[in-house]
């Protein structure tokens, strides 16, 4: 395995082995590499990492070469410069880019690199004692390499490289399977669940790569409505006709899968949205209105780590400490504290089943939501957070949507009600002022949220966060 590496992956010109031979080593390197076991696999990843990175000496050397190119030496100056210069740019180059490079040209190559990443990853989140006693240093090694590979193939992935790919009930049987396999946000529940999704009034699309095409890379799932969404069950459970889809006017985002761990933080949800809406809008009966009806999945961990902080009491609306106290009164409750009466009503599996609770939770959770999507921001050392905390709702807003609606008990499930107290959220894309609310947030931190949303957060209070 160190010869298959040195020949395709040394810094060091003379331990590389021509491109005929790096290809068949880059070749086994691949096959040994898949027979490997856990362990086999950390050890690779750490030598690759700490042994065929960039080599400090040969670009101190260049550096050297550089400097003394500009000011000396025999030939013409701007020769010498030119390629001290060129020097210098290769060094900075680690001996794995020439394994990916070899790998790009294997078929299935692109996707063992995608693996690749997936697995440094894996082995980095990985703790001590399951990461093969990995030290500091090597998991030094391994986030370059991860950072490095996350640039590679940002480059081999960019939007222009993709196919957009229209999913229906004719897409191949192996590649509708893995849609199934991959759905992340609405689990499907066999084939006429899928055959369902993919009926009329409902749209799926992925990208695609020409070098991976049986593998879907993201796909977003679509219902063609009549209005906007306000609950996922209904969603899901609608069986909509032909005639439904002809007089709908709303194209609702419901469900975005990224397939590949390897492509984390490569940005490609943004341009297949933006990609989805366009195809729509060439259909004879195109919507006039675009949204989501999206998870909020941080909103209980804020809850339940604003409580532990002794920050909920003061967070509570008026109207919603009052529905609780009044609550607490009428269910003679023993005398607590109306951050720990919310929290001891959301902790109860059925709460929402309950008219009295539920009414006195809805006054409590939408300001206290709309204040979580709007005003709360990750905390960052040394300088102002602009991004909002929610992973969702600041992937929506970085893509130029505004925040349009709460949706009280949208999603019942028992995920929905563990990680978001039941609430969805509608972001709605409105192409004229896309680009303005993408500008605002990414350059000011501004959010853009409609009247409705304006209304629900005049009742917050204005208590520090």
């Amino acid at each position: 395995m160190a010869t298959r590496l040195a020949a395709v992956a040394s810094v060091a010109p003379e331990e590389r082995k021509g491109d005929l031979q790096a290809q068949v080593a880059a070749r086994e390197l691949a096959e040994a590499y898949h027979s490997y076991g856990v362990a086999g696999k950390a050890w690779f990843l750490a030598t690759l990492a700490s042994e065929y990175g960039t080599s400090g000496s040969r670009v101190y050397d260049a550096i050297t070469g550089w400097r003394s190119a500009t000011v000396s030496g025999t030939g013409p100056r701007e020769d010498r410069y030119f390629k001290a210069e060129r020097a210098l740019r290769e060094s900075l180059v680690p001996g794995y880019d020439r394994l990916f490079a070899l790998l790009r040209q294997q078929p299935g190559g692109m996707k063992f690199v995608v693996d690749l990443r997936r697995d440094v990853r894996s082995l980095l989140r990985a703790p001590p004692e399951k990461a093969g006693g990995l030290v500091a240093a090597t998991r030094a090694d391994l986030a370059a390499l991860d950072k490095y590979m996350h640039s590679v193939l940002s480059s081999w992935f960019a939007v222009g490289a993709l196919d957009l790919a229209s999913i229906t009930w004719d897409t191949p049987a192996s590649t509708l399977e893995k849609i199934m396999d991959y759905e992340r946000v609405h689990r499907m529940d066999g084939w006429e669940d899928l055959k369902q999704r993919l009926g009329p009034g409902r749209r799926c699309y992925a990208f695609f790569h020409p070098a991976m095409p049986d593998e879907p890379l993201i796909f977003v799932e679509v219902a063609l409505l009549r209005s906007m969404a306000s609950s996922i069950q209904d969603v899901l459970s609608e069986v909509p006709t032909l005639a439904d889809e002809e007089a709908s006017s709303t194209a609702i985002f419901y469900s975005i899968s990224a397939t590949q761990a390897g492509l984390a933080q490569i940005e490609l949800g943004n341009f297949l949205i933006k990609r989805v809406v366009n195809a729509l809008l060439a259909e004879s009966s195109s919507p006039a209105y675009f949204a989501t009806l999206s998870p909020i999945p941080g909103f209980s961990s804020w809850l339940a780590s604003s409580h532990a902080a002794g920050e909920l009491e003061a967070m509570l609306p008026p109207l919603g400490a009052v529905a609780l106290a009044t609550l607490d009164e009428t269910l003679e409750a023993a005398p607590r504290s109306l951050g720990d009466a919310l929290m001891a009503h959301l902790a109860s599996p059925d709460w929402h089943k309950s008219p009295a609770i539920a009414d006195a939770l809805q006054a409590t959770l939408l300001p206290l939501c709309a204040r979580y999507l709007t005003s709360v921001r990750p905390p960052r050392a040394g300088e102002p957070a602009a991004s909002a905390l929610d992973p969702v709702a600041n992937f929506h807003l970085r893509n130029g949507a505004r925040v349009e609606r709460i949706n009280w008990l949208g999603d019942s499930s028992p995920r929905g009600l563990r990680q978001s107290a039941g609430l969805m959220v509608n972001y709605r894309y409105s192409l004229r002022y896309i680009d303005e609310n993408n500008y605002r947030y990414a350059n000011e931190g501004a959010i853009t949220v409609s009247p409705a949303i304006a209304d629900i957060l005049s009742t917050v209070t204005s208590s520090p966060l």
